[in-house]
């Protein structure tokens, strides 16, 4: 596989290309570009199968360098982002929900190999880069959209793309997670419950009942907090830990309404899920 590394530190390319040399002998490193006109130019001349991007580059970003790909329909080679500490936080989660690899600087050299791994395993399906870039610039344009949308890596570098609000529970399983739609799919990710925790808690109306499960709370049915039990629309049970059970009804008691309309409902809310 042919790669082009879109780089402005000097410093940052010749540990990249370093690593690259010793651990993945596959990757062709075909050139380097440190700004959006000559990374474009590059990318447009050679054609490669990987792209690392930094995302601030000379001139512009590597999100500006995508747009112009995508609008000229050259968006064909799998990405691995490279991110600092001084990358937005926003852009980080955007790439969470996207799925598109990023490795953080300093570089680990392991996880420089793992994003390798997987681009190569995706090298003959490019069906999905379409479909994640969008989701990127989904939630670039707006962190947490009105109808978002998830890329779930699956096995075999395979991603599939889900509506955050069809996902009912997610259940971790080691280093894997299976997430469980309203129509009785499931899917399992290659990802650990933190992962799909730290992006869809803080921006939907997901929480995390125990280690192991997080639940879309608009699916829950019943809640009784003397068993530790939720009871999901589908009628799944699920067993909250004895602190995320406590901490679940903190937040369904802090949910207060702003109109004498919303608080009837609420309270009807609440005759529903708290068993009497």
């Amino acid at each position: 596989m042919r790669a082009v590394i879109i780089e402005d530190s000097p410093n940052v390319v010749e540990l990249l290309t370093g690593y690259l040399r010793a651990q993945s002998p596959e990757v062709e490193l075909a050139g380097v570009a440190d700004s959006l006109e000559t990374a474009e130019a590059l990318v447009l001349q050679e054609e490669p199968g990987l792209l690392f991007l930094d995302i601030q580059i000379k001139r512009g970003t590597a999100f500006d360098l995508l747009h112009r790909l995508r609008e000229a329909g050259k968006l064909q080679a799998q990405l691995v982002f490279i991110t600092g500490h001084g990358s937005k936080e926003n852009a980080v989660r955007a790439l969470q929900y996207s799925a598109l690899d990023f490795i953080e600087k300093p570089i680990d050299p392991a996880r420089l190999r793992e994003a390798v791994s997987r681009a190569l395993a995706r090298e003959q399906d490019k069906s999905q880069l379409v479909e994640q870039v969008s989701i990127l610039f989904d939630n670039l344009r707006q962190p947490c959209p009105t109808n978002g949308t998830l890329a779930v890596p699956m096995a075999r570098g395979a991603i599939e793309v889900a509506c955050i609000e069809d996902i009912s529970w997610i259940e971790s399983d080691g280093q894997v997670c299976h997430l469980h739609l309203q129509d009785g799919q499931k899917l399992t990710a290659m990802r650990n419950i933190g992962h799909f925790r730290n992006i869809l808690v803080p921006d939907y109306s997901f929480f995390p009942v125990s280690q192991s499960n997080i639940v879309n709370v608009k699916y829950v049915r019943r809640f009784e907090p003397a068993q530790l039990l939720i009871i999901m629309r589908d009628g799944t049970q699920l067993e909250t830990s004895r602190r995320g059970g406590a901490d679940f009804r903190k937040y369904l008691l802090s949910q207060s309404p702003s109109t004498e309309k919303q608080k009837n409902t609420v309270v009807e809310w609440f005759r529903r899920i708290f068993r009497a």
